[in-house]
């Protein structure tokens, strides 16, 4: 219930970026997609008396996808996000 929450949560911001902020204009935000990661490693930390938590996953895009914005600075930062992944998948 929490995560749908903060999934509905994202969306409307996500979808008010455009009205505050200049550069963000050509965001249409109709959906977003997510995933929740189960898989926690736990390293105790004795002198603090609590846990931090780590949390491992493995890359689920394979960076292939459509960049849509005429925005300049937007598509380099959305072309480095794909780079990196594709990176990250190629190893």
């Amino acid at each position: 219930m929490e995560f749908n929450y903060n999934h509905n949560l994202i969306k409307e911001l996500l979808k008010r970026l455009k009205n505050s902020y200049p550069d963000c204009k050509d965001i249409e935000v109709t959906d977003i997609k997510a995933f929740a990661v189960n898989q926690f490693e736990f390293v105790a930390k004795k002198e603090y008396g609590f846990y931090d938590t780590k949390i491992i996953y493995t890359e689920k895009s394979t960076g292939n996808f459509k960049i849509r914005t005429n925005n300049k600075k937007l598509l380099k930062l959305f072309q480095n996000i794909q780079t990196t992944i594709k990176q990250i998948k190629s190893r």
